[in-house]
């Protein structure tokens, strides 16, 4: 009888374990979604008040430093960021707007 109730507790908490993962995973989301959005708006009443904007442009990798076996430093998590991984860890900067190398310039 012991085993079979724990059994069940068991089941139980592993299910409530992945329905709070379901729930992180979901506000991280939103959390992520709100912060870009929340710096878009920002972003408008900067312009309409005229301040200096500061623009990030990520280029791609040459071909040289591809055949050196080179790789990029650099990941943009959105529109907003640039995280650089360095000898001393990860640096986090933000700007006005990030351009990624996949990204067009015309």
């Amino acid at each position: 009888k012991q085993g079979k109730d724990a059994e069940e507790k068991l089941k139980t908490l592993e299910q409530e374990v992945r329905t709070q993962a379901e729930e992180l995973k979901v506000l991280a989301e939103n959390y992520n979604s709100e912060r870009v959005l929340r710096k878009k708006y920002y972003n408008i009443i900067e312009d309409m008040k005229g301040k200096i904007r500061v623009f990030c442009r990520a280029r791609p990798l040459s071909s040289s430093e591809l055949a050196r076996n080179n790789f990029s430093v650099i990941e943009s998590p959105d529109e907003y960021t640039v995280r650089v991984k360095t000898s001393r860890g990860i640096k986090e900067f933000q700007f006005d707007q990030m351009f990624v190398p996949e990204h067009p310039q015309a």
